[in-house]
Protein backbone atom coordinates (compact mmCIF):
# COMPACT_ATOMS: atom_id res chain seq x y z
CA UNK A 1 0.00 0.00 0.00
CA UNK A 2 2.89 2.33 0.79
CA UNK A 3 4.34 1.96 -2.71
CA UNK A 4 0.94 2.40 -4.34
CA UNK A 5 0.45 5.73 -2.57
CA UNK A 6 3.95 6.88 -3.49
CA UNK A 7 3.36 6.05 -7.16
CA UNK A 8 -0.17 7.46 -7.48
CA UNK A 9 0.16 10.67 -5.45
CA UNK A 10 2.56 12.59 -7.76
CA UNK A 11 0.05 12.34 -10.62
CA UNK A 12 -2.21 14.70 -8.67
CA UNK A 13 0.43 17.32 -7.89
CA UNK A 14 -0.12 20.77 -9.45
CA UNK A 15 2.89 20.67 -11.78
CA UNK A 16 2.01 17.19 -13.04
CA UNK A 17 -1.62 18.13 -13.71
CA UNK A 18 -0.72 21.34 -15.55
CA UNK A 19 1.96 19.54 -17.57
CA UNK A 20 -0.51 16.84 -18.61
CA UNK A 21 -3.03 19.48 -19.72
CA UNK A 22 -0.42 21.41 -21.69
CA UNK A 23 1.17 18.37 -23.34
CA UNK A 24 -2.20 16.87 -24.25
CA UNK A 25 -3.34 20.21 -25.66
CA UNK A 26 -0.20 20.67 -27.73
CA UNK A 27 -0.42 17.13 -29.14
CA UNK A 28 -4.03 17.68 -30.18
CA UNK A 29 -3.18 21.12 -31.55
CA UNK A 30 -0.31 19.86 -33.72
CA UNK A 31 -1.52 16.45 -34.84
CA UNK A 32 -5.33 16.46 -34.87
CA UNK A 33 -8.23 18.53 -36.06
CA UNK A 34 -9.70 18.90 -32.57
CA UNK A 35 -8.50 22.46 -32.32
CA UNK A 36 -11.16 23.72 -29.93
CA UNK A 37 -10.44 20.97 -27.39
CA UNK A 38 -6.71 21.49 -27.84
CA UNK A 39 -6.94 25.22 -27.16
CA UNK A 40 -9.16 24.60 -24.13
CA UNK A 41 -6.62 22.21 -22.66
CA UNK A 42 -3.71 24.59 -23.24
CA UNK A 43 -5.65 27.50 -21.77
CA UNK A 44 -6.76 25.45 -18.75
CA UNK A 45 -3.23 24.23 -18.13
CA UNK A 46 -1.84 27.75 -18.38
CA UNK A 47 -4.43 29.18 -15.99
CA UNK A 48 -3.86 26.34 -13.52
CA UNK A 49 -0.09 26.84 -13.64
CA UNK A 50 -0.44 30.58 -13.01
CA UNK A 51 -2.81 29.92 -10.09
CA UNK A 52 -0.69 27.26 -8.39
CA UNK A 53 2.54 29.23 -8.82
CA UNK A 54 1.17 32.52 -7.50
CA UNK A 55 1.50 33.55 -3.88
CA UNK A 56 -2.21 34.27 -3.63
CA UNK A 57 -3.16 30.89 -5.08
CA UNK A 58 -0.82 28.82 -2.91
CA UNK A 59 -1.85 30.77 0.20
CA UNK A 60 -5.49 30.10 -0.62
CA UNK A 61 -4.73 26.38 -0.56
CA UNK A 62 -2.41 26.34 2.46
CA UNK A 63 -4.36 28.77 4.63
CA UNK A 64 -7.17 26.43 5.77
CA UNK A 65 -4.57 23.84 6.78
CA UNK A 66 -2.22 26.14 8.67
CA UNK A 67 -4.22 28.98 10.19
CA UNK A 68 -5.88 26.92 12.99
CA UNK A 69 -2.39 26.10 14.32
CA UNK A 70 -0.66 29.46 14.54
CA UNK A 71 -0.25 29.54 18.33
CA UNK A 72 2.43 27.78 20.38
CA UNK A 73 1.53 24.60 22.23
CA UNK A 74 0.47 24.90 25.85
CA UNK A 75 2.55 22.93 28.34
CA UNK A 76 0.96 19.55 29.16
CA UNK A 77 -0.21 19.45 32.77
CA UNK A 78 -1.14 15.81 33.29
CA UNK A 79 2.32 14.29 32.94
CA UNK A 80 5.45 15.20 34.94
CA UNK A 81 7.65 13.84 32.14
CA UNK A 82 5.90 14.70 28.88
CA UNK A 83 7.09 13.37 25.59
CA UNK A 84 8.10 15.77 22.81
CA UNK A 85 7.29 13.89 19.61
CA UNK A 86 8.97 15.27 16.49
CA UNK A 87 7.87 14.00 13.08
CA UNK A 88 10.51 13.97 10.37
CA UNK A 89 9.95 15.64 7.01
CA UNK A 90 12.57 14.11 4.78
CA UNK A 91 16.31 14.08 4.23
CA UNK A 92 18.48 15.89 1.71
CA UNK A 93 22.03 15.59 0.48
CA UNK A 94 24.07 12.47 1.20
CA UNK A 95 26.68 11.13 3.62
CA UNK A 96 29.29 13.57 2.30
CA UNK A 97 27.32 16.70 3.23
CA UNK A 98 27.56 18.36 6.67
CA UNK A 99 25.36 16.81 9.34
CA UNK A 100 22.86 19.66 9.53
CA UNK A 101 22.53 19.62 5.73
CA UNK A 102 21.42 15.98 5.83
CA UNK A 103 18.01 17.07 7.10
CA UNK A 104 15.58 18.81 4.78
CA UNK A 105 14.95 22.43 5.73
CA UNK A 106 11.52 21.45 7.06
CA UNK A 107 12.91 18.58 9.15
CA UNK A 108 15.49 20.96 10.60
CA UNK A 109 12.74 23.40 11.62
CA UNK A 110 10.77 20.52 13.19
CA UNK A 111 13.80 19.43 15.19
CA UNK A 112 14.62 22.98 16.31
CA UNK A 113 11.06 23.49 17.56
CA UNK A 114 11.19 20.11 19.29
CA UNK A 115 14.39 21.02 21.11
CA UNK A 116 12.86 24.35 22.18
CA UNK A 117 9.83 22.50 23.61
CA UNK A 118 12.13 19.98 25.29
CA UNK A 119 14.19 22.69 27.01
CA UNK A 120 11.04 24.48 28.17
CA UNK A 121 9.84 21.31 29.92
CA UNK A 122 12.30 19.94 32.48
CA UNK A 123 12.14 16.17 32.67
CA UNK A 124 10.77 15.71 29.18
CA UNK A 125 12.18 13.40 26.52
CA UNK A 126 12.44 13.70 22.75
CA UNK A 127 10.88 11.03 20.56
CA UNK A 128 12.23 11.49 17.04
CA UNK A 129 10.22 9.71 14.37
CA UNK A 130 11.05 8.89 10.77
CA UNK A 131 12.11 5.76 8.90
CA UNK A 132 14.37 5.22 5.92
CA UNK A 133 11.90 5.47 3.07
CA UNK A 134 14.18 5.38 0.04
CA UNK A 135 17.27 6.61 1.94
CA UNK A 136 20.17 4.63 3.36
CA UNK A 137 19.81 6.17 6.83
CA UNK A 138 16.61 6.81 8.75
CA UNK A 139 15.36 10.32 9.45
CA UNK A 140 15.21 9.51 13.15
CA UNK A 141 18.88 8.57 13.20
CA UNK A 142 19.98 11.77 11.45
CA UNK A 143 17.76 13.90 13.70
CA UNK A 144 19.25 12.15 16.74
CA UNK A 145 22.79 12.94 15.65
CA UNK A 146 21.87 16.59 15.04
CA UNK A 147 20.07 16.85 18.40
CA UNK A 148 23.08 15.41 20.24
CA UNK A 149 25.37 17.85 18.39
CA UNK A 150 23.09 20.65 19.63
CA UNK A 151 23.49 19.57 23.23
CA UNK A 152 20.61 17.17 23.92
CA UNK A 153 21.78 14.24 26.08
CA UNK A 154 21.45 10.91 24.22
CA UNK A 155 19.65 9.49 27.27
CA UNK A 156 16.80 11.95 26.66
CA UNK A 157 16.24 10.80 23.07
CA UNK A 158 14.18 7.88 21.81
CA UNK A 159 14.16 6.96 18.13
CA UNK A 160 11.30 5.58 16.08
CA UNK A 161 13.05 4.64 12.84
CA UNK A 162 10.77 2.05 11.22
CA UNK A 163 7.87 4.14 9.88
CA UNK A 164 7.45 5.07 6.22
CA UNK A 165 4.41 7.34 6.42
CA UNK A 166 2.24 9.13 8.98
CA UNK A 167 -0.10 6.20 9.63
CA UNK A 168 2.85 3.96 10.48
CA UNK A 169 4.35 6.71 12.64
CA UNK A 170 1.17 6.95 14.70
CA UNK A 171 1.03 3.23 15.43
CA UNK A 172 4.71 2.97 16.32
CA UNK A 173 4.76 6.13 18.45
CA UNK A 174 1.81 4.78 20.43
CA UNK A 175 4.02 1.91 21.58
CA UNK A 176 6.20 4.46 23.40
CA UNK A 177 3.73 7.15 24.44
CA UNK A 178 0.54 5.22 25.09
CA UNK A 179 -2.36 7.46 26.11
CA UNK A 180 -0.34 10.04 28.01
CA UNK A 181 -0.33 13.68 26.94
CA UNK A 182 2.53 14.58 24.62
CA UNK A 183 3.66 17.55 22.57
CA UNK A 184 3.41 16.92 18.83
CA UNK A 185 5.81 18.86 16.61
CA UNK A 186 5.17 18.87 12.88
CA UNK A 187 4.48 21.31 10.06
CA UNK A 188 1.38 23.47 10.42
CA UNK A 189 0.12 22.16 7.08
CA UNK A 190 0.49 18.55 8.29
CA UNK A 191 -0.94 19.08 11.76
CA UNK A 192 -4.63 18.51 10.97
CA UNK A 193 -4.04 15.08 9.46
CA UNK A 194 -1.55 14.05 12.15
CA UNK A 195 -3.83 15.13 15.01
CA UNK A 196 -6.74 13.17 13.64
CA UNK A 197 -4.73 9.97 13.25
CA UNK A 198 -3.30 10.20 16.77
CA UNK A 199 -6.65 11.02 18.38
CA UNK A 200 -8.31 8.21 16.45
CA UNK A 201 -6.12 5.77 18.40
CA UNK A 202 -7.04 7.34 21.75
CA UNK A 203 -3.87 9.42 22.06
CA UNK A 204 -3.65 12.96 23.41
CA UNK A 205 -1.34 15.18 21.33
CA UNK A 206 -0.81 18.84 22.19
CA UNK A 207 -0.05 20.59 18.88
CA UNK A 208 3.18 22.54 18.50
CA UNK A 209 2.97 23.51 14.84
CA UNK A 210 5.95 24.98 13.05
CA UNK A 211 7.28 25.56 9.51
CA UNK A 212 4.38 27.85 8.63
CA UNK A 213 4.33 28.88 4.98
CA UNK A 214 0.92 30.38 4.29
CA UNK A 215 0.39 34.10 4.24
CA UNK A 216 -2.82 35.83 3.29
CA UNK A 217 -4.74 35.04 0.11
CA UNK A 218 -5.05 38.77 -0.51
CA UNK A 219 -3.01 40.36 -3.29
CA UNK A 220 -0.77 42.89 -1.52
CA UNK A 221 2.19 43.14 -3.89
CA UNK A 222 3.30 42.03 -7.39
CA UNK A 223 4.97 39.02 -5.77
CA UNK A 224 1.53 37.66 -4.92
CA UNK A 225 0.57 37.58 -8.61
CA UNK A 226 3.68 36.61 -10.57
CA UNK A 227 4.74 32.94 -10.74
CA UNK A 228 7.32 31.82 -8.18
CA UNK A 229 8.89 28.38 -7.62
CA UNK A 230 8.32 28.65 -3.85
CA UNK A 231 4.60 29.27 -4.34
CA UNK A 232 4.37 26.21 -6.60
CA UNK A 233 6.12 24.14 -3.93
CA UNK A 234 3.69 25.42 -1.29
CA UNK A 235 0.75 24.50 -3.50
CA UNK A 236 2.21 21.01 -3.89
CA UNK A 237 2.50 20.71 -0.10
CA UNK A 238 -1.14 21.72 0.32
CA UNK A 239 -2.36 19.29 -2.36
CA UNK A 240 -0.30 16.51 -0.75
CA UNK A 241 -2.06 17.10 2.57
CA UNK A 242 -5.52 17.27 1.01
CA UNK A 243 -4.80 13.99 -0.77
CA UNK A 244 -3.71 12.46 2.54
CA UNK A 245 -6.94 13.56 4.20
CA UNK A 246 -8.96 12.21 1.28
CA UNK A 247 -7.09 8.89 1.48
CA UNK A 248 -8.02 8.55 5.15
CA UNK A 249 -11.66 9.28 4.41
CA UNK A 250 -11.81 6.77 1.58
CA UNK A 251 -10.01 3.93 3.34
CA UNK A 252 -9.65 3.25 7.04
CA UNK A 253 -11.37 6.24 8.54
CA UNK A 254 -14.46 7.01 6.45
CA UNK A 255 -16.06 9.02 9.25
CA UNK A 256 -13.30 11.60 9.43
CA UNK A 257 -14.36 15.14 10.02
CA UNK A 258 -12.46 18.35 10.75
CA UNK A 259 -10.38 18.18 13.91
Amino acid sequence: MFMIKKIITPFFYPLTITALFLVAGLILLLFTKRQRLAKSLVLSGTIALLFFSSGAGSNLLLGPLEHPYRSTAASPQSSPEPWIVVLGAGLSGDERTPLTARLSSTSMVHLAEGIVCYRQRPGSRLLLSGGKGFERESEANVMTRVAVALGVPPSDIVREDRSRDTEEQVRLIREHVGERDFVLVTSASHMQRALFLFRRLGMHPVPAATAHRAGTAEIRSPRDVFPRPLALRNAETAVHEYLGIAWIRLTRFPGMGPS
